[in-house]
């Protein structure tokens, strides 16, 4: 067998989260790590173990979640890629998953590496250096750092309204900071970051809402709800499901 094909492995890994279905994802995964171990084919493991350092996260497996960061560091380091784009990434994506299990003496490190990483090799404008702001920013919180926390999020709106259609990632960014001000005891800012947030989702065209914009109103959907807004809640909520459902319709008719 040649080296995997993972542009490939991931087109169809990402038309299974499109479609929310996790067991075949979690299946594709392990079938094409195996097929990667069989040929040595190094790159694409890691690629693969960072999929499912993700991917355990979502679902909630531990003790699977903590092998793959594991190995995925590993293979970081094997690989040389430690103090590249690459790694930076793996380790973005590491972080998040250990904060996601609360072991944020773990977490926080690897925040810190990543994000000194994307200061020297990306631009400011680059929509990564948002993503490990609003995933860095949460570790902060939980953390009880909101000041720091806070600037990191109105970085990362900064940089995704310059950036320009980024509609579900701005909602989740003001999900986020109504998160903070709970948390921060500011629970009279809330209403107005919620209001921000459905407006942003509001405004995505309806040709644009694919499995995406479905994933972020399901995101957000909870926190409507748990802060009161009910009607806004179970809007995006029954919106995400409405989407899940077409793409598995549109998918299952190209089989």
């Amino acid at each position: 067998m040649d080296r995997l094909d993972m542009p490939q492995v991931l087109r169809r890994l990402d038309a299974f989260f499109a479609e929310d279905d996790m067991q075949s994802a979690g299946e594709l995964l392990r079938e094409q790590l195996a097929n990667a171990r069989a040929v040595s084919d190094q790159a694409a493991m890691l690629s693969l173990r960072s999929e499912q350092v993700g991917y355990y996260r979502k679902t909630q497996e531990e003790a699977l979640a903590m092998e793959a960061i594991d190995e995925a560091l590993a293979l970081c380091e094997q690989l040389s890629l430690s103090k590249t784009i690459t790694g930076a990434t793996v380790l973005l994506n590491c972080a998040t998953t250990y904060k996601a299990f609360q072991r944020l003496s773990q977490a926080l490190p690897l925040y810190a590496r990543a994000s000194v990483l994307y200061e020297r090799l990306l631009p400011f404008l680059d929509y990564r250096q948002a993503g490990l702001c609003n995933n860095y920013a949460l570790a902060l919180c939980d953390a009880g750092e909101y000041t720091q926390a806070l600037a990191l999020y109105q970085k990362a709106l900064r940089i995704l309204q310059a950036l320009g259609n980024n509609a579900c990632d701005i909602a989740v960014t003001y999900v986020n900071i109504a998160h903070l001000y709970d948390a921060a005891g500011m629970p009279q800012k809330i209403p107005q970051s919620l209001q921000e947030a459905y407006a942003a989702l509001e405004a995505q065209p309806i040709a644009a809402r694919d499995g995406y914009y479905a994933f972020c109103c399901s995101k957000c959907a909870p926190s409507f709800q748990q802060f009161g807004f009910l009607q806004q809640g179970n809007i995006l909520a029954r919106r995400a499901q409405t989407i899940y459902q077409s793409k598995k319709s549109e998918n299952s008719l190209k089989i």
